[in-house]
C-alpha cells in the first residue's frame, strides 16, 4: 500500500494481459500502461448486462459491516481488503473509500463472466479469512447497495460526495485528511 503525502491509500494492482473482448481505455493511477476494461461482450447468443454499446460499465457499490460494526477502518484491515482485491482481479475496483462501518467504491468488469454479487462474494470470503482479530467475525452484511452509474457527470459527483464522507461524520477537517481512502485503478469514462 502506498500513501500519497495527505494520506490517502494508492495501489497500483498488477493486471495481466486482457482478452479481446474487453474494450475500453484504462489507465493505472501511476500514469503506466494504458489496459482495456471489459463492457462489451456477447454471451450465449445474449447482451451481458453491461453491456451498452461503446459506454463504459462502471458501478457504484456499498458495501456494510454485519450490523454495522465499526471495524473496518484500520491499517491492517485495510491492507487485507486491499490484498484481496488484487487477488480477486475479475471486477477493478477504482476510487474507494473505507469508512468504519462501511466501504464505498467504484469497479468496472474485467471479465463478464463472474456476476457483480459473485465477485463481491468472493473479495468479502477472501477478507474474513484473513481477518486480523477473530472476535470480530462475522464481518459482513449479506447484502450490498450498487448502482450502475449511466453518465460521466455522475461519476464525479458519487466520489466527490462519497470522499467527503468522512468530514460529514466527523472524523476528519478535511477529506484529504482521511487515510483510508484511494484509487487502485484509474476507471476512465467514456461514452460512444
Amino acid at each position: 500500500m502506498l500513501l500519497n503525502p495527505g494520506g490517502h491509500c494508492f495501489v497500483s494492482a498488477p493486471i495481466k494481459e486482457f482478452g479481446q473482448q474487453r474494450s475500453a481505455a484504462l489507465q493505472r493511477n501511476d500514469g503506466g500502461t494504458e489496459f482495456k476494461l471489459a463492457h462489451r461482450a456477447q454471451t450465449s447468443g445474449s447482451q451481458s448486462d453491461w453491456d451498452s454499446g461503446n459506454q463504459t460499465a462502471i458501478v457504484f457499490v456499498t458495501v456494510n459491516t454485519h450490523q454495522t460494526k465499526s471495524i473496518l477502518a484500520k491499517r491492517d484491515v485495510v491492507e487485507v481488503l486491499l490484498k484481496a482485491w488484487r487477488e480477486a482481479d475479475t471486477w477493478l475496483v477504482g476510487r474507494f473509500v473505507i469508512m468504519p462501518g462501511l466501504i464505498h467504491f467504484f469497479c468496472a468488469p474485467r471479465d463478464l463472466s463472474v456476476s457483480l454479487k459473485r465477485w463481491i462474494k468472493y473479495w468479502k470470503s477472501r477478507v474474513s479469512l484473513r481477518w486480523p482479530r477473530p472476535v470480530e467475525q462475522p464481518v459482513w452484511q449479506l447484502d450490498l447497495w450498487d448502482t450502475r452509474l449511466r453518465r460521466g457527470e455522475n461519476y464525479d459527483e458519487k466520489w466527490d460526495y462519497v470522499w467527503r464522507n468522512p468530514v460529514r461524520k466527523g472524523l476528519v477537517a478535511k477529506p484529504e485528511d482521511w487515510p483510508y481512502a484511494g484509487e487502485i485503478t484509474v476507471l476512465a469514462w467514456h461514452d460512444k
